[in-house]
């Protein structure tokens, strides 16, 4: 009898054991495929990407996805809010298509300034909200984005 116990203790134990396993492999996978970009915001990765690739800056496929997320959440038509870039008001570009071909023109404007004056990543990216002359003043103080130097 205790031998029975000891293997249905130990059947039982071992479905136990699967099934954690089981809840943290999909935990796992839940994490890395959802992150914190919403769906809203991932629809449009398949464009980002081209448009990047076609501009030789597909290793900023992230960043990219991180700025449609900040500016528009990926819930208006320009979601890239990048009407400004062009001079035009806010939210005049009225295609998703032509707000990211337009943002990575100017977002690669922002990592070719970066690259010329030797500034950090995090310039090159808060340049793109703040416009490509925030480079030349981090530039001149130092270098490197910081909060300070932002406000």
């Amino acid at each position: 009898m205790k031998q029975y116990n000891r293997k249905k203790q130990l059947k039982n134990s071992i479905i136990i054991l699967s099934g954690v396993l089981l809840a943290c492999v999909f935990l796992t996978w839940l994490f890395f495929t959802a992150g914190s970009i919403p769906l809203s915001v991932r629809i449009w990765t398949p464009l980002v990407k081209k448009e990047l690739q076609a501009n030789d800056l597909e290793e900023y496929t992230p960043i990219v996805m991180a700025i449609i997320a900040q500016e528009s959440g990926g819930k208006k038509l320009d979601v890239m809010q990048s009407s400004e870039s062009i001079e035009l008001p806010p939210n005049t570009i009225k295609d998703p298509r032509e707000s990211i071909k337009t943002g990575i023109a100017y977002f690669k404007q922002s990592i070719e300034r970066m690259e010329e004056t030797d500034v950090d990543l995090d310039t090159a990216i808060q340049s793109y909200n703040y416009g490509l002359g925030y480079i030349d003043y981090i530039k001149e103080n130092g270098g490197k984005h910081s909060a300070d130097l932002s406000e």
